[in-house]
């Protein structure tokens, strides 16, 4: 205390400047003991606040979690706090160059600078932000957890509004979601609190907005709501702003502020980034709706449904004060990797779960008063779906689609037919799936040509080829680099890329290289990447068509024993079935009397004489 009293802290920053190695991790050390008693730093300069960034980003391990305790410190103090921390972290280099909105477009992520430097530097000259996030990807559990243990008070000590928004931006900017994506299956307790406190920081800035309630006078939200009708109908007037119009994308009422009371100004948004990002999807989800007539369901009311169903199977809502408590076991932290693939991980959740509510409309063929059972079905697949732990937007959206398809509703629909039926069913399924497989590999082993995306690293790529010849030949992968796609390389100049030692396959977003770029969605919708163990000798291809999209990853998953994902291979699966099962049960449409149970025997013949011959043939016969 004497210590204290008598400026001791001041002493200790000014000896700092002359230490090095673990001399200074001893002093760092001590001042950090010093600080925790909570006196005696009122008046810390604020140029130190730079250095202690700088010390962060040393090459020692004691000397970096020195510093980041610190910085913990000060980030938790009130007359410090984030506006000290981020006036360094948050230098004009690392700023997003572009305004933080509402309910922006997803954000291309930029490249991060993977930089490691051997000494204290000037921290601003450089990258403070992105320097404090690589600290992530280092070998030392201790450093990575005292790392996202900084962020997370960071965050939590930003005001809240759009100031905390925009820190998260700035973090996506560096990469952070798939850096911390990577450590998802960490066996450290204390680290694995932390990564579930920033999933936490994520969905409650989700939950800030459903208690915004959606205000008239507001020219913000009334500006959203204007988006909302030129995304849905970009050539229609809207005649007034109350109107019937609103009706036509599915208002119950010619206002639609009465729909949004409630979930506040986040229903609005949702609808609109859905209705801006997946315009056509959307506007194709309206349209069709429209022709269903008396059959048609509320899209925009639905719209704001879903949005409670996501927040109910996220847990948005949950009271974090228990879960996230340091006594909590490791048990309490349930991660979801969705929340980590993409910055508005929420809203492309959202937009997957549209889709499944239309085509389950109309697989249960549903009307306005059944709207509560397809909830309802949307809801159990959606969690089915989530409790297998998708480990990207894609894998989601693509087993949300296929596992729906013919599946949502069915189990209501079957819940009559006799078992034998049902297991007739089944073995259809496994017979079609063969088939499927069968047709796939074939298209494998007659080979196929695909442009370069990102082509190997390895010792065998050629500079300067555009293409790449790809076929399967005894259960390994036989490719060639070549300049045109004109003619097939003979299989003597094929090299192997053993299927056995990929660990999957990419497709749209999760394609490495799209994580750091913009990327159109024409090719986002043809390009995949195979994954090895190797990352060099990992190949991101283009397909020419979507059938060879279609055909390709498909079957390179059938090789794997993996689970066919694309919609058109399920859809595929679901007609094929439907048309097995109806040539072996002879089902005529239209009959709706058809017996359920087995027929009778019908009585024995009096004789079993079924044969009588003509006078004729008798008479021919005798002769």
């Amino acid at each position: 205390r004497r210590f204290l009293e008598m400026e001791g802290i001041s002493s200790l920053i000014a000896l700092l400047d002359d230490l090095t190695g673990n001399t200074l991790a001893y002093g760092l050390g001590a001042l950090q003991t010093a600080m925790e008693y909570g006196t005696g730093w009122d008046s810390l300069p604020r140029p130190f606040v730079g250095k202690l960034v700088g010390y962060a980003d040393s090459n020692n391990p004691n000397v970096c979690k020195s510093a980041l305790k610190i910085l913990c410190l000060l980030s938790d103090s009130p007359k410090y706090g984030y506006n000290a921390i981020s006036s360094v972290l948050c230098t004009p280099s690392a700023t997003p160059s572009t305004a933080t909105t509402t309910t922006p477009p997803p954000a291309s992520s930029a490249t991060s600078p993977d930089q490691q430097p051997s000494q204290q530097t000037a921290v601003a000259e450089k990258n403070p932000l992105g320097s404090i996030v690589s600290l992530l990807t280092t070998s030392d559990i201790d450093t990575q957890v005292q790392t996202l243990i900084l962020i997370n008070s960071l965050i939590k000590n930003a005001p809240a509004g759009p100031e905390r928004s925009k820190f998260l931006q700035l973090l996506d900017t560096q990469q952070i979601n798939p850096t911390l994506k990577k450590q998802l299956q960490t066996t450290d307790a204390e680290f694995k609190r932390q990564l579930y406190m920033f999933q936490r920081h994520r969905l409650n800035e989700v939950k800030a907005r459903k208690g915004v309630n959606y205000d008239k006078a507001s020219p913000e939200h009334e500006a959203l709501l204007m988006r909302l009708w030129s995304a849905t109908f970009p050539d229609v007037k809207l005649e007034a702003r109350v109107s019937e119009q609103w009706k036509l994308i599915g208002f119950q009422g010619t206002d639609p502020a009465t729909d949004f009371r409630g979930m506040g100004i986040v229903g609005l948004e949702n609808l609109l980034y859905f209705a801006e990002n997946h315009g056509e999807v959307f506007r194709k989800i309206v349209s069709t709706n429209l022709a269903r007539k008396e059959r048609e369901y509320p899209v925009a009311s639905a719209g704001i449904n879903l949005s409670q169903m996501l927040f109910d199977l996220l847990k948005v809502m949950e009271n974090e004060s228990t879960s996230s408590s340091s006594s909590s076991s490791a048990n309490d932290h349930h991660l979801f990797p969705l929340l980590f693939s993409h910055r508005f991980a929420f809203e492309e959740m959202y937009g997957t779960a549209f889709q499944v509510l239309d085509y389950t409309w109309d697989d249960m063929n549903a009307s306005y008063m059944d709207f509560p059972r397809v909830i309802a079905a949307v809801k159990k697949q959606i969690a089915e779906v989530l409790a297998a732990s998708p480990l990207s937007l894609d894998q989601f959206h693509s087993a949300a689609c296929s596992k729906g398809r013919g599946t949502i509703g069915e189990d209501e629909a079957d819940a009559g037919e006799p078992e034998s039926i049902k297991r007739l069913r089944s073995h259809v399924k496994k017979e079609i799936l063969d088939l499927i497989k069968t047709q796939k590999l074939a298209y494998l082993q007659d080979g196929q040509f695909f442009k370069y995306l990102r082509p190997s690293q390895s010792k065998d790529k050629k500079s300067g080829t555009a293409f790449v010849f790809m076929k399967l030949v005894d259960q390994d992968l036989m490719y060639a680099a070549v300049s045109d796609s004109s003619e097939k390389p003979p299989n003597s100049s094929l090299t192997p890329l053993k299927i056995a030692e990929a660990i999957g396959i990419a497709t749209g977003t999760d394609i490495p290289s799209f994580n750091k770029k913009k990327v159109s969605e024409d090719i986002v919708a043809l390009a995949f990447a195979i994954l090895m163990r190797d990352e060099k000798t990992s190949l991101e291809l283009l397909a020419q068509s979507r059938d060879d999209f279609v055909n390709w990853t498909d079957g390179l998953r059938a090789v794997q024993g993996k689970q066919m994902e694309t919609p058109e291979t399920q859809e595929e699966l679901k007609t094929l079935i439907t048309l097995d099962m109806k040539v072996r049960l002879l089902d005529l449409e239209g009959i709706d009397n058809l017996p359920r149970d087995t027929l009778p025997v019908p009585p024995p013949p009096p004789d079993f004489a079924f044969v009588e011959q003509e006078p004729s043939l008798s008479k021919a016969v005798d002769k």
